[in-house]
């Protein structure tokens, strides 16, 4: 009996020892571990930054919103391609806009962090300490920027001043890049070829205009992908599709109001807001306006379909007819609704249409104080939370000849959505 108490006894003492040993061994281990990685000066991560480092600080057109993004697609490719840091200058206002802030801070919008892994990025308040907000240089890709009228200073320089709290002390005569040669580049290493060459390495900082400066579509598509929406306008859209739509396919339209670009067909009424004068002269328009009228009825759009420019004119029911054949031949029963018709000028039109296409929703439809984070009453916020919404959807419509319709189209494709069947509205009325 003691002897198997003796044996039972040992192993108890064998096994204890072994679960010690095991014990120390996973301390100490964990324990260096822990040693290795904590300490970040032993591993320091070198700064993005320094004296030396050169910057580029882009100039935007003012205009929309995805107009600004074009401008800063084209700035990113430059500042990687001469190895500058590109300053985040903030997006201006939507210029028919004339409430809300002027200016909007780049991360409201988009994700610095993304950007960061195309080319190095900086806020503007760093770049404007690093620049002591002095441009040595400004390029322009267009002639016409530093024109001045009856002396007045150039409204695109007012503008950057304004937006990027620079004093921009141009030299005499700013530098104009050769349009001919360099606007239309074919691809990133073309513009590593060039620019650098065009571009004085010896200047810290510099500005550059890049409104008529445009990356061929593959290449600029490679850029967008790292344009990516802020977290918030993530968050916002995401809560925004959830109770609309919760785990159901959706068609989004983007439906842009040419109003401006149709002037003369259509008159801004307060109720359909372009419904075509009396006595409306088709051939006299067409000729007017250097373009060809295609259909019937009070609503307009700009149109270009295969590269052909036309005006097209339609009507309410035509449109709602064409929405709700493309939701059936996909069998999807909701959609979402993206415009700038006003909702007090256009509350006609958005009625009938939400009459007719059953479970058609619009951002306004959710109820109030739903995302806390996002200023809804910036404009442009709002807008970037459509957008969001869009690129998301099973199907989408939109406009054709709108860069908020192409802005979506191309985060679609960088998703690797199925693209094959989106189309524009103004395409299939």
């Amino acid at each position: 009996m003691r002897k198997h108490q003796r044996q039972n006894l040992l192993q108890g003492i064998s096994v204890a020892s072994l679960l010690f040993a095991l014990l120390v061994w996973w301390t100490s281990s964990h324990a260096s571990q822990t040693l290795s990685l904590s300490p970040r000066e032993s591993s320091p991560v070198p700064p993005q930054w320094d004296d030396s480092t050169q910057y580029l600080i882009p100039q935007l057109s003012g205009l929309g919103l995805n107009n600004q993004l074009w401008d800063y697609t084209a700035a990113a490719a430059l500042a990687k391609a001469t190895d500058r840091v590109l300053c985040l200058v903030p997006f201006l206002r939507f210029y028919l806009s004339k409430e809300g802030r002027p200016r909007i801070p780049y991360e409201e919008l988009f994700d610095p962090d993304v950007l960061n892994e195309y080319t190095r990025v900086r806020e503007m308040k760093g770049c404007a300490l690093a620049c002591a907000s002095v441009l040595d240089r400004f390029y322009s890709f267009q002639s016409d920027v530093f024109e001045t009228k009856t002396g007045k200073e150039q409204t695109h320089l007012k503008a950057f001043r304004q937006s990027t709290k620079f004093r921009a002390n141009l030299p005499e005569n700013p530098i104009f890049i050769n349009d001919t040669t360099i606007v239309e580049v074919t691809s990133m290493q073309e513009l590593r070829d060039n620019i650098p060459s065009v571009i004085d390495t010896k200047d810290l900082c510099v500005g550059v205009v890049t409104s008529s400066f445009h990356l061929m579509e593959t290449e600029n598509r490679e850029i967008t992908k790292y344009f990516v929406s802020a977290p918030s306008i993530q968050q916002a859209a995401s809560h925004a599709i959830e109770t609309l739509f919760r785990a159901e396919k959706f068609v989004a339209i983007h439906w842009r109001f040419e109003e401006t670009k149709c002037r003369g067909v259509g008159s801004l009424l307060p109720e359909d807001r372009s419904v075509p004068r009396e006595g409306f002269n088709r051939e006299e328009m067409s000729k007017a306006k250097g373009l060809p009228i295609v259909g019937t009825g009070p609503l307009c759009f700009f149109s270009a379909r295969n590269s052909s420019r036309s005006l097209v004119l339609t009507s309410q029911a035509d449109i709602v007819r064409a929405i709700q054949k493309h939701m059936q031949q996909h069998d999807i029963q909701r959609a979402f609704l993206a415009t700038d018709v006003d909702p007090g000028q256009g509350k006609s039109l958005l009625r009938h249409l939400q009459d007719k296409i059953k479970h058609l929703k619009l951002l306004k439809d959710l109820p109030s104080g739903w995302a806390k984070k996002v200023d809804f009453k910036q404009q442009d916020i709002a807008s970037r939370v459509e957008q969001e919404i869009c690129s998301r959807a099973t199907r989408f419509l939109g406009t054709s000849t709108s860069s908020w319709t192409t802005t979506v189209s191309d985060t679609r494709q960088n998703r690797g959505q199925d693209v094959s069947r989106d189309t524009h509205l103004d395409f299939i009325v």
